[in-house]
């Protein structure tokens, strides 16, 4: 089965409206007490501290305010997931972020602290309190946060992919860049990523691209090696065009020929858009360049989830 046939297959077999394997369900509240979880408490200790702030503000007692700073501070950097209470979330409107927080001197913590609860209790902690703060807010926010794991369980995919074709995975090179017929490996993390560049460029596959970005996994398959890059889209726009872009591009690699194959693995419900006979003009283009790209290089292959595992089947059979 050739790139084109493949291609078609895939097509022919689109993706779901909703992946299994981008389900995630991060709980962060209690089920039981309302108060027993430590989130949830820090939580309350944040809004029992800005009002406080309030009423020294008030009264102009500075070094009080000083003083609820400080312990703000304390709590907002050693409480796991304070990120998603109300108060941290509002930060993004002043032009700062948690993590950009968490970054600064101890001095620019405390100026941007100050200057965030001296607009918090102007523009939102009063509306807050008339409607009621709830700790069901922290779960949604958490819940908002979804598509940051994206990455993560994308990898989980693939390897559960590979792992249920035969495929064993290699989680270290060592001093030896090979690659065992058989074996597949996820490229991620600072030391795989050297390892497996040495094993790419090992076996002459590490093109200009690579030592810009590297490519998701790689397997191999009686002396042939796979190289495969991996995006999941699901609405059209920018850049999502650009992810495209860049799949088709990785497609077009033909170094060396008859020995490296790769793979453009993309899911998610915009590969059924970006293959309907009706899509949009730009993303009709994609289509005739990708199809240009696979008749150039038959041995290359651009597939979604079940044009992947149509792959793998195929190669491990």
């Amino acid at each position: 089965m050739n790139g084109i046939e493949l291609l078609d297959y895939s097509i022919a077999h689109p993706e779901p409206l909703l992946d299994p394997a981008y389900e995630r369900h991060a709980i962060i509240i209690s089920d039981s007490e309302p108060n027993s979880n430590l989130l949830v408490q820090a939580n309350q200790q944040v809004i029992s501290l800005i009002n406080k702030y309030g009423e020294a503000r008030n009264n102009s007692h500075r070094d009080e305010q000083a003083d609820i700073v400080e312990k703000l501070l304390e709590l907002l950097i050693s409480t796991k997931h304070i990120n998603f209470t109300e108060f941290v979330s509002f930060w993004p409107t002043l032009d700062f972020s948690y993590s950009q927080f968490c970054d600064c001197s101890r001095d620019n913590q405390i100026y941007l602290l100050t200057t965030a609860i001296t607009k918090y209790l102007d523009k939102r902690h009063t509306r807050y309190q008339l409607h009621g703060y709830s700790a069901t807010t922290l779960q949604a926010i958490s819940d908002s946060y979804s598509h940051k794991s994206m990455g993560q369980l994308a990898t989980h995919k693939i390897t559960d992919l590979c792992t249920k074709s035969q495929l064993k995975q290699r989680l270290t090179f060592q001093t030896d860049p090979t690659l065992d017929s058989m074996e597949f490996a996820i490229i991620g993390g600072k030391n795989a990523n050297k390892s497996l560049r040495k094993y790419l460029r090992h076996n002459d596959v590490a093109s200009k691209n690579y030592r810009r970005r590297m490519p998701d996994f790689v397997f191999s398959i009686n002396n042939h090696i796979y190289v495969g890059e991996h995006k999941h889209c699901k609405e059209e726009g920018s850049g999502q065009y650009n992810q495209i872009a860049q799949l088709e591009r990785f497609i077009s690699q033909n170094k060396p020929a008859g020995i490296a194959h790769y793979i453009a693995f993309m899911d998610g419900v915009l590969f059924n858009r970006l293959m309907n006979p009706t899509a949009s003009r730009k993303l009709r283009d994609y289509q005739n360049d990708i199809r240009k790209a696979l008749t150039e290089i038959p041995t290359n292959y651009f597939v979604n989830t079940a044009g992947f595992k149509e792959l793998l089947s195929r190669l491990t059979s």
